[in-house]
């Protein structure tokens, strides 16, 4: 779907005008295009959405499409996947010792991608806060997991940051692991942030 064409996306929209109907029916016109100039009419139309969208949105799309982020009505087919994968393990399981009984059932509920805007005073302290404690500006791209901060913000709409020491994509894995000094940077960012935060 033009998938070039993102690698240089064009300048964000000062505003945010899209909504979520105006996206929907234009992937439904990416999907749709085809037969001769099909390939340059779908850069076409990609390129118009994403001149539409602020950064965040483009942020958010590039993830999307990307398959980084599950949103929406992926949430649905994500979570009847698994359970199916999750199933046929279990089957297998009993298969390979007989007698044995294998059931699972899920704990929680799929949660779904979150946004906090970065006008929010806790996002402003943590910014202001990875400044002080490393002379750095913050890298902003959220994480391709959840923590409970994600229930906070779902169920009560408080706003949440998510930070932490070392690479994003590492944790859960089996070599996981953490830096020393990953460690002691991320502490010292989290006292100037609160620090920040309570400022009157």
């Amino acid at each position: 779907m033009g998938w070039a064409s993102l690698r240089s996306p064009p300048p964000p929209a000062p505003d945010p005008v899209l909504t979520v109907a105006g996206v929907d029916a234009t992937f439904s016109e990416i999907g749709a295009v085809s037969g001769k100039g099909a390939q340059a009419r779908r850069a076409e139309l990609v390129a118009g959405l994403f001149a539409a969208a602020t950064e965040t949105e483009q942020t958010f799309l590039l993830r999307l499409l990307g398959g980084e982020l599950r949103q929406g009505a992926l949430a649905g087919i994500m979570a009847d996947a698994v359970a199916k994968e999750i199933d046929a393990v279990c089957q297998r399981t009993m298969e390979a010792c007989p007698g044995a009984t294998v059931e699972w059932q899920p704990v929680n509920g799929f949660r779904l991608a979150t946004r906090v805007e970065r006008t929010e005073p806790l996002v402003r302290a943590m910014i202001k806060g990875v400044r002080q404690a490393t002379g750095r500006s913050p890298t902003f791209g959220g994480v391709p997991g959840s923590t409970d901060g994600t229930i906070l913000r779902m169920a009560l709409g408080i706003p949440i940051v998510t930070c932490g020491p070392g690479h994003r994509l590492i944790p859960h894995q089996v070599d996981e692991y953490v830096e020393v000094a990953q460690l002691v940077e991320a502490a010292r960012i989290y006292v100037a942030s609160a620090l920040n935060f309570l400022e009157p």
